[in-house]
């Protein structure tokens, strides 16, 4: 497997079907898309997973994470999300945090993230915040 970073554009496809099936690509576009990071993780040059990370101050936030189905559960994320700490921790990010949807909760607690006890709605899916910090 291949992580490299990618552009806005290279993520909607995946973003749409893996997240917001039910959405078109362009409704999967975030506003600040272009002021974020990007990455991809490849296999044989097709693009299996993505993730978006916005930076503010000293803390990245992750967003729009998505594996595509036919390679969940196999340690693509975990992968993905080692290479994206070290990645920060290069850059001098002490946390890293997201919106993690109710049904991935056990994934964030598996890469280490603290969960919060609280949860939230949003577009009619539970969340609640997932924070790490960085060593």
């Amino acid at each position: 497997m291949e992580i490299k970073c990618i552009s806005a554009d290279d993520t909607l496809e995946l973003r749409q079907k893996v997240l917001w099936p039910e959405s078109s690509q362009a409704a999967c576009k975030l506003e600040n898309d272009y002021d974020g990071v990007h990455f991809g993780a490849f296999i044989a040059q097709r693009l299996i997973a993505i993730v978006s990370i916005f930076i503010v101050d000293d803390q990245a936030q992750l967003r729009k994470f998505a594996v595509d189905f036919s390679y969940q559960s196999q340690g693509i994320g975990i992968q993905l999300v080692t290479h994206i700490e070290s990645y920060l921790m290069q850059l001098k990010v002490s946390a890293i945090w997201c919106d993690a949807r109710e049904n991935a909760v056990g994934f964030y607690k598996k890469s280490g993230f603290i969960i919060s006890p609280n949860s939230f709605v949003k577009k009619g899916l539970t969340y609640y915040k997932a924070c790490k910090k960085l060593h």
